[in-house]
């Protein structure tokens, strides 16, 4: 019988700090920027892109800070 060490630990979620920005550095700084001050702008940020860009990590790491 051989042994396999499972990580069974707790997942982390999507976060700002574990996003892997590439190409899209500018939207994750914006969001980080935005996000991280108490007079956010009421002014609408569009994230668009192709599948597997990030835009649902993004923002679900921008509504996880925000909770």
């Amino acid at each position: 019988m051989k042994q396999i060490a499972l990580d069974i630990g707790l997942a982390t979620g999507p976060s700002l700090h574990n996003f892997l920005a590439g190409p899209n550095l500018a939207a994750l700084e914006h969001l980080v920027l935005w996000s991280s001050h108490d007079k956010r702008s009421p002014v609408p940020t569009y994230l668009w892109g192709e599948s597997g860009s990030g835009k649902s990590h993004l923002l679900r790491a921008v509504f996880a800070q925000l909770k």
